[in-house]
């Protein structure tokens, strides 16, 4: 049986507990029945209840309270039986001598306001509401979404949810929304306010806006940004960084170069390393210091620098020509050498007269064999890995602009997380995995959690909001949860054991990874294929 209820019923039936206007403010004792209450013209929040045209009830919800008054409810049979004793009139005020007013519990007392009154407050207690504003799937997803904007790179981040064809990206705009991707990435902060110091105390990363550790060097391909002191290998693998910050102390610091590289090699004292810098840190202190240490180390120095013997000049050498000396303490070498201009290098463990020969070209265009030190040789075949490590970083790095300075330095070092990954993983596995791969890996199994949510969510009955091919299908997203169900399809070939030579069709797929599976008493394909 169903009831169809008119607007006066439903408007009833919301405000059943709701006392009529008749008796929500009543008289409680007969001496002040002629008291009567007018609401107020300035109260702001009123209740109407629009019965009918002729019939309207206003009532303010929050009355103002009066010192010397406070209002009762209605609903005591005490106070019943007085109303209709005494029949006051409507609106009438409820005096009393009580000093406190029960409200659920909780006794208020009516205040006295004074300038004289003293301020007394109890320490604010910590915030302890134990759900936060995300998660840890929800940051896997956007580190994953921002490694493969690396690779699949628009003008801005908001082009992947674009409504244009040609701007938009079904992979990422189905895994997070574009204005909750913006508020992670406006809400990402990593430092530790209670700590932070009054300024945060080589490769360069790009940053053009305004920043106290922000640095200029016109000679570097990247001009502006900030200065990172680096220590790699011959792989690319960075071994260690140091954020240049500007100077420590009030006083300028002496031998400054030399402090960096001993603050870097801190770690590879006495392991016999070979070390290569360049003329910025290179002079016979620091290669003295570094010996001492067990670190072997070559670097192209300036001739100027203090502690250096005297070499032939320039002008009176030709091409191929070299001079050397070797320091009595320390058994550090210099050697310079003569190709189209001089080039001096200082070594604390190469022997200065060895000497291989390098090919070198002519004006008239021919060529001929000349002498050069070995020590130069051996410095340009081992000088390049920073450089190495900068190309590795750059091919699909995260250039995400921002106007907080260190989102920048944050995506850096980010970046260089998965450069020294990815060449672990290609040593220890001996698998030549190209780095555009490794990162689409590495995207696919932080998002893999919210991609299956996302397929199982869109149910089975319609398109996928993402699409994949058999043979993109992550082993991440295989294995993720117990979201995968078989379910009735087209007969198409299975993904997992038909081949070129025997093709093998089933009418069963999976739902979340979208691809054709065997089910039958002979062959378990769906089984096997999440497993492996």
């Amino acid at each position: 049986m169903s009831v169809r209820m008119n607007e006066k019923n439903i408007v009833e039936c919301l405000f059943e507990d709701i006392p009529s206007d008749s008796d929500s403010f009543t008289s409680y004792d007969d001496s002040d029945a002629d008291e009567t209450y007018l609401p107020d013209k300035d109260v702001e929040v009123m209740e109407v209840n629009h019965l009918s045209d002729d019939s309207k009830i206003r009532r303010p919800l929050f009355p103002p309270i009066n010192q010397e008054a406070h209002y009762k409810s209605t609903e005591t049979p005490e106070l019943e039986n007085n109303i209709v004793e005494n029949n006051p009139p409507e609106n009438t005020l409820i005096h009393t001598d009580e000093n406190e007013v029960s409200n659920n519990g909780f006794e208020f007392t009516i205040p006295t306001w004074s300038k004289n009154n003293d301020f007394s407050q109890e320490p604010l207690p910590e915030f302890t509401c134990a759900d936060g504003p995300t998660n840890t799937n929800e940051i896997m997803t956007f580190l994953g979404m921002n490694i493969l904007m690396g690779i699949k790179r628009d003008p801005s981040y908001r082009d992947y949810w674009s409504t244009s064809s040609d701007l938009h990206d079904d992979y990422i705009s189905s895994l997070m929304t574009v204005n909750r991707f913006g508020w992670l990435l406006s809400s990402l902060h990593l430092n530790d306010n209670s700590v932070m110091a009054k300024r945060v105390d080589e490769s360069m990363i790009k940053f053009k806006g305004r920043s106290t550790i922000k640095q200029y060097m016109p000679k570097k391909p990247i001009k502006r940004g900030y200065k990172v002191w680096s220590l790699a290998d011959k792989h690319g693998y960075l071994w260690n960084f140091d954020l240049y910050t500007g100077k420590r102390g009030d006083s300028v610091e002496t031998n400054f170069g030399g402090r960096v590289v001993k603050d870097l090699t801190n770690p590879l004292h006495h392991k016999n390393h070979n070390l290569y810098i360049d003329n910025f840190f290179t002079s016979v202190p620091l290669l003295a210091y570094l010996k001492s240490k067990g670190i072997f180390c070559c670097g192209t120095v300036n001739s100027t620098r203090k502690y250096l013997p005297k070499l032939e000049l320039d002008k009176n050498m030709i091409m191929g020509d070299i001079d050397w000396n070797m320091s009595d303490q320390y058994h550090i070498s210099i050697v310079k050498w003569k190709d189209k201009r001089g080039v001096t290098l200082l070594s604390n463990f190469h022997n200065p007269t060895n000497v291989v020969e390098v090919k070198r070209k002519s004006k008239d265009g021919t060529t001929s064999m000349i002498p050069c030190p070995s020590v130069l040789k051996d410095y340009n075949m081992n000088m390049n890995c920073v450089d190495k490590f900068d190309q590795y970083k750059k091919m699909y790095h995260i250039d995400r602009k921002s106007h907080k300075w260190w989102h920048r330095i944050f995506f850096f070092f980010f970046d260089a997380a998965i450069v020294n990954s990815h060449i672990i993983y290609t040593k220890i596995t001996g698998e030549k995995m190209t780095l555009k791969n490794f990162r689409r890996e590495i995207s696919k199994s932080l998002v893999s959690k919210t991609f299956v949510q996302k397929r199982r969510q869109k149910g089975s009955g319609s398109p996928s909001p993402i699409s994949i091919k058999r043979a993109s299908v992550s082993p991440s997203v295989r294995k993720e949860q117990s979201a995968h169900q078989p379910e009735r399809t087209t007969r198409r070939r299975c993904a997992h054991c038909s081949t070129k030579e025997k093709e093998v069709r089933t009418d069963w797929k999976c739902t979340i990874c979208d691809v054709p599976l065997c089910i039958s008493k002979s062959r378990n394909c769906f089984n096997n294929y999440h497993k492996c």
